[in-house]
């Protein structure tokens, strides 16, 4: 999401996306000689989790400004989403014409309006993949049968992609009040749905466990039923 346009990347974006994939390069380097090609496969999701990222930052950096068009999939429905979840709030909506296509989202109250460019890595995109690696590798560790693993999966994406509109919301929220959007946006913001993703294991854990406690009572509950059989019957 882009307040005034930019013409380049931004400087930060550079070292961190060569970073990521020299470290993804060195981390398989150190994996495949300490375990071999077994151990491999059994770090392959840290070690798409780190290329991945390392590429999300890669593109957006030889493709600033919303240039790469295969990831604009997601940016009008997100864009559409916040917009209608501002209405709800009380605010005032416009879609003017779109720049290098990127919606152009106005927000305004009584008092002032402000407006921004919603590019493709605040469409949701990059915390669906973060979402994604970390939920597979969890699930993947997990007994839990293979219909309610993917159930658990559709339901947090689902919610992964809309906590990420409701980041886009607070973000306009925030441009639109005066405050500092720019900070927000590049690293309070991202805790929604780091927060989220590191929550929703817990979450499973603990409803599977209370779920198991109430079903192991019922059947308790069950087997109780009637006197016991050394009382008798009160006349």
């Amino acid at each position: 999401m882009r307040g005034p346009l930019e013409g380049r990347p931004s400087p930060d974006w550079v070292p961190l996306s060569t970073e990521y994939l020299v470290f993804t390069v060195f981390f398989a380097l150190t994996v495949l000689v300490g375990y071999g090609v077994n151990g491999l496969m059994n770090y392959s999701i840290s070690l798409i989790f780190l290329g991945t990222i390392g590429l999300i930052y890669t593109t957006d950096t030889l493709y600033p400004n919303g240039q790469f068009t295969p990831f604009h999939f997601l940016v009008p429905a997100t864009a559409m989403f916040a917009a209608y979840f501002l209405n709800l709030m009380g605010y005032q909506t416009t879609f003017l014409t779109s720049k290098e296509g990127m919606p152009h989202l106005v927000v305004s109250n009584s008092i002032r309006s402000w407006d921004a460019l919603i590019a493709w890595g605040c469409s949701g995109i990059d915390s669906l993949i973060i979402y994604s690696v970390t939920i597979l590798l969890f699930l993947k560790k997990s007994t839990i049968p293979l219909k309610q693993r993917i159930i658990y999966f559709v339901v947090g994406a689902i919610v992964t992609y809309f906590i990420n509109i409701l980041r886009i919301a607070t973000i306009f929220i925030i441009g639109l009040n005066g405050g500092d959007f720019n900070t927000f946006h590049n690293f309070y913001g991202q805790l929604y749905s780091i927060t989220w993703i590191v929550s929703y294991p817990l979450i499973i854990i603990g409803s599977r466990t209370l779920w198991s406690k109430i079903r192991n009572w019922k059947v308790d509950s069950k087997d109780h039923v009637g006197p016991p059989y050394n009382m008798k019957p009160s006349k």
